[in-house]
This record gives C-alpha cells, sequence and structure tokens, in this order.
C-alpha cells in the first residue's frame, strides 16, 4: 500500500502549476462549443481539473483516486491560438476527503481565468461499480 508523505491537511496552501501551447485542439470550433478559433472555456476547465488532479497524487493510497464535484470559474478575456498559457490550483482547505482549490489561468498577456474546483478522494472500485449500477436503474 503506498503511503503518503503528506497528510491531508499538510496539504492546505500547496500548489500545482503548468504551462501549454495553445493549439487548435484547445478551441471553441474544435470542442464545439463555439466558432472561433480562441482557447475555449471546456479547454480551460480540464486543464484546471487536470492541475488540481495532480496535485492531489500525492496523497492518494493504493486503490483511490480522486473526482471532481464542482467547478465554478470566469474566464473573461479571450486568448488566441499560438501562445502560452499556465494553470495553476491551490489547495485551500480540505474536509474528509473533500478538497477544495483556488484555480487560476493566465496566457503571455495577463490573467485569463480565476474560480474554484472541489475534488473528493473515493475509492477506484466501488466508485466504478456505483457508476455501473445506473446503467440497470432503470430495469
Amino acid at each position: 500500500m503506498k503511503k503518503s508523505k503528506f497528510s491531508m491537511k499538510d496539504m492546505i496552501g500547496r500548489t500545482y502549476s503548468f504551462e501549454f501551447f495553445i493549439s487548435d485542439n484547445h478551441t471553441d470550433r474544435v470542442s464545439g462549443s463555439g466558432d472561433l478559433d480562441i482557447l475555449s472555456m471546456s479547454a480551460l476547465t480540464i486543464m484546471m481539473e487536470h492541475a488540481a488532479y495532480v496535485l492531489l497524487e500525492e496523497v492518494l493510497e493504493e486503490g483511490q483516486t480522486s473526482v471532481g464535484t464542482d467547478i465554478n470559474i470566469t474566464h473573461t478575456p479571450a486568448s488566441p491560438v499560438g501562445i502560452i498559457a499556465a494553470v495553476e490550483a491551490k489547495i485551500v482547505s480540505v474536509r474528509s476527503g473533500v478538497f477544495v482549490f483556488e484555480v487560476s489561468a493566465s496566457d503571455e498577456a495577463g490573467d485569463i481565468c480565476s474560480g474554484t474546483h472541489t475534488r473528493t478522494i473515493v475509492d477506484k472500485k466501488e466508485f466504478i461499480k456505483e457508476a455501473n449500477m445506473r446503467r440497470t436503474a432503470n430495469n
């Protein structure tokens, strides 16, 4: 069994960030959320969730994962294809395996997005078992 080097409470204040090149694959047009060749909110949401997910890998025990349960972000200025963007997730609270993050993003010109994201630590097998039960819920 994997043993974390951090307690869950010790994770408060920890951050994870990364940069990415905004490509055609990240656009409204490709994601289907619009018809512009700008960074889509859906791509930005995935990047923010990824930053939070990676940050929690340090506290997961064998057989656990984290799942996103809430995200509330505001994405204001548009970012064009061909520039670098950065995403950051910071743990601001934890209670009973539920982590709340401040998430933010910027591009070469400044801030483009901020908000909160919540992830919950779950047992992989139990979570998938419960999800699969929905297949037969109405039969």
